[in-house]
Order: C-alpha cells, then structure tokens, then sequence
C-alpha cells in the first residue's frame, strides 16, 4: 500500500506552535465534520506520515513563500555552533589552532563552552561567552594571511 492509498484527507488550521525537549509541538484545529474516523480513534503516540499544503483563498494550493536566508548574526548561538561546527573551514581552524582535544569538533565546542549540549549554549550565559569568544577568534585566523614560503 502506498502513502497516498493509505492518507487521510482533512482541513485543519495551524493553532499553535511550541518547542520542547523532545521536538516541536505544531497543534492543528479541525473542525469535527472534518475529522478523520482514523485519526480520531486513534491512540496517542500513534506515528503518523504528514504531508501538508497551505492552501489560497480559492481553495487552491498556495505556492510556497521563500524562506529568507538567516545571517549567521541573526541566528542564536546554539545554530550558530550548529552551523560552524559542520563547516570544513571552522574544522581545519580548530584543529591547526590546537583545539580539537576531543573526539570531533562539536565535542570540543561544547567542553570550550562548559555545557553537555550545543543548546545550552544561551544568550547571556557564560557558555554564549565563550563561544562568542570562539567566533572571535576563528574570524581572526580567517583574516591572517597565510605564510608562503617561496625559497622551496
């Protein structure tokens, strides 16, 4: 049986939003004749396979809108760690510059802040410091002009 034999078809309204441990929480509003039998007798912490449209007020569906692109400023900096610590250049920094003590470079990010999880990392907080401290830094050694040795 594919996805869309097995679908469930119903309009629903986005409710609310929030985000928690374990993920985010996205609530929608149905209106009972819209309810599915399937989804509504079904237990809690059943999986479900979603796939949603916005659609336009002629009940078509809307083109998505462009998500504009976050500057690395506007991000907090737990996505800024998040970002760098998969970047091959804040790698290679980290390992010429001697950082790297740990397994991989988020490890070492998250001993050089003091926290368990990239996450911790909080506006205000000691750990956002130290991390700030970090960026600093890798925005240093990504200005210095590499040494050329032309008498080899």
């Amino acid at each position: 049986m594919t996805p869309t034999d097995a679908a469930l078809h119903c309009e629903a309204r986005k409710w609310s939003y929030r985000q928690t441990k374990e993920g985010v929480v996205i609530s929608f509003l149905l209106h009972p004749n819209e309810l599915p039998d399937g989804l509504a007798l079904a237990p809690l912490g059943t999986r479900f396979m979603l796939a949603v449209c916005e659609i336009d007020d002629q009940e078509q569906p809307a083109k998505p809108k462009e998500k504009a692109p976050k500057s690395f400023h506007d991000m907090s900096p737990a996505q800024q760690a998040g970002m760098l610590c998969s970047d091959e250049a804040f790698q290679k920094f980290m390992k010429e510059t001697g950082n790297v003590k740990a397994d991989n470079v988020a490890d070492t990010v998250r001993g050089l802040c003091g926290v368990a999880s990239r996450s911790d990392i909080k506006p205000g907080t000691e750990a956002a410091r130290r991390w700030f401290d970090i960026v600093s830094d890798y925005s240093a050694w990504q200005r210095e002009p590499e040494f050329i040795d032309n008498d080899q």
